[in-house]
């Protein structure tokens, strides 16, 4: 079936087709793509996008049906016969590129790599190398950081009303917790604040009608198997902390043992200062609010680095807020810059750690798996809003970590962007996250472009359904068919659709993932032509 349109303004109704899907064009067969695209074309054989209105066809299922703005539709018969055209061909140009980034500065940034220099310092190295990079002019970046610390509330406490708002302060805590909490602590001034912390007890699965760790507990599912109690963590004492290494809690009269970096951290002694147990910032408005707003390279670049320069590692990894305040910046600077493409990029070096009700005085209570899910459901509401804001991962881990890769994966595709990278800090750290941030900037300009203006000498207004997109190599011309949306993409020939879903008022070309990926790794250029009727898969 083949479809032709009248020369109008155009509503896109997205609808099921038959499963040969219809295009403009009466030509068979064709080449592809290395890594996915449409029917190609040499210059003896004309195509819609550039001497004439045949087109290569290819089954699909799925596709578009164009109506005028007085909704009648203009398809026509298979017979009916598409007129030559003469298309005008414009090189394809990015859509300008915008960065927020979110990046990690919790106390674990402090660690030494390989070669000893702390992974801050690494990644302030490759940071700093982007931005003065002359590949970097032209797309903004802005930055903030998490945690953050709640105003007024001090590095280090003596006493609760030293934290104000940001406490109780961390003097004391109860010892059996610490030791039956995977990473938490629990808060007291004496015994009785111990004694009935709300807990939920694991009794195992549920196994043969019985909890596997309580024979005398019948189930029908696991969540039998959880039970809520009182329990009793104490005693109340004193926190101890390591005589050589001050940031690293212990258990009081033992042996600190040596750190990452082998030296020895001498004994554990009662800490004469501890730190404000609410002192991380969890308001997302506040992550919302950026250290240096988003601004085009290279003006930029000398705030940024200045900022960076600023910034002392500390604390918790509250990913979850960090996130949501990105996404949610990302997305107003989106609504202001229709024309640009904007992205969020969590930079981290750590799982994400809980943010507490201020009543709290204990932590430790979510498990890993929960707390990436809301990270992950936060990502995954950013790119499927209104305005599609994708998140990019960088994670920085040991390379023995082998369940890190996995963990920020589920982040990275719940954000669209299929999978997080990896800096192994027993390599050069510098130079991988620098590796990281170029292929963040190389995949997004070669995934949305903007729509060209239609030359002085052309009469009329762009028809938006005049347009193709054409993949050029040598002599060989191939044309990107339009899609409509995302989720119709052919997983093979790709394709391509408008950002506002009905081409009445697009302001981006996007390009399916299939097609990105190729013309990543092509030498090929992207031409934009105009004047010929749109290819449909």
């Amino acid at each position: 079936m083949l479809k032709t349109l009248a020369r109008a303004a155009w509503v896109l109704s997205l609808i099921s087709l038959p499963s040969a899907g219809c295009r403009r064009g009466s030509e068979e067969g064709g080449a592809s793509l290395p890594t996915g695209g449409a029917g190609s074309t040499s210059e003896d054989e004309p195509s819609g996008g550039s001497s004439g209105a045949a087109a290569k066809p290819a089954s699909a299922t799925g596709g578009a049906t164009l109506k005028h703005t007085d909704d009648t539709d203009v398809t026509e018969d298979a017979s009916t016969e598409v007129a030559a055209c003469a298309a005008e061909d414009t090189p394809a140009e990015p859509v300008p590129l915008d960065i927020y980034l979110m990046l990690d500065i919790s106390g674990s940034m402090l660690d030494p790599t390989q070669d000893s220099t702390a992974k801050w310092d690494a990644i302030k190295n490759a940071l700093t190398s982007f931005l003065q990079d002359s590949g970097s002019e032209g797309i903004s970046v802005g930055i903030q950081y998490f945690p953050l610390r709640k105003a007024g509330v001090p590095e280090s406490c003596t006493s609760n009303e030293d934290c104000g708002a940001g406490g109780p302060c961390t003097l004391q805590r109860c010892t059996k917790y610490s030791t039956l909490i995977p990473n938490g602590i629990a808060v007291c001034e004496s015994d009785a604040d111990c004694a009935a912390i709300p807990t939920l007890a694991d009794y195992g699965h549920c196994a043969t009608g019985y909890c596997e760790s309580d024979s005398t507990m019948s189930c029908t599912a696991d969540a039998d198997c959880l039970v809520a109690a009182d329990f009793d963590y104490g005693p109340c004492e004193g926190i101890g902390h390591c005589e050589l290494a001050p940031t690293v809690v212990c258990a009081l009269n033992t042996a600190c043992g040596p750190g990452i970096d082998g030296e020895d951290r001498g004994n554990c002694v009662t800490a004469g200062s501890g730190y404000c147990f609410h002192s991380t910032e969890c308001d997302a408005a506040i992550y919302a609010t950026p250290a240096v707003e988003i601004a085009a390279i290279p003006d930029a670049t000398p705030d940024l680095v200045a900022s960076l320069a600023e910034q002392v590692p500390a604390a918790e990894t509250p990913s979850a807020p960090a996130l949501r305040g990105a996404i949610d910046h990302a997305r107003a600077w989106a609504q202001s810059h229709p024309n640009h493409t904007v992205v969020a990029v969590l930079a981290t070096d750590g799982l994400p750690t809980e943010c507490l009700p201020d009543d709290i005085s204990f932590s430790g209570t979510r498990s890993a798996d929960d707390l990436l899910s809301e990270v992950a459901g936060i990502a995954a509401e950013g790119v499927q809003g209104p305005l599609s804001i994708p998140t990019f991962v960088i994670g920085v881990f040991a390379g023995t970590d082998q369940a890190a890769p996995a963990n920020l994966e589920r982040i990275a595709q719940a954000g669209g962007t299929e999978r997080a990278q990896m800096v192994d800090t027993g390599g050069d750290v510098s130079q991988q996250f620098l590796e990281a941030l170029n292929a963040v900037r190389a995949s997004r300009l070669q995934c949305e472009f903007l729509i060209p203006e239609r030359s002085a000498g052309s009469s009329g207004k762009l028809d938006y359904f005049e347009v193709n997109v054409v993949y050029v190599d040598g002599d060989t011309r191939t044309n990107i068919p339009y899609v409509g949306q995302l989720d119709r993409c052919d997983p093979v020939q790709g394709g391509w659709y408008y950002d506002d879903g009905a081409g009445v008022a697009p302001t981006k070309i996007l390009v399916c993932p299939s097609n990105c990926e190729a013309f990543q790794n092509s030498t090929g250029s992207i031409q934009i032509a105009l004047g010929c009727e749109t290819i449909i898969l």
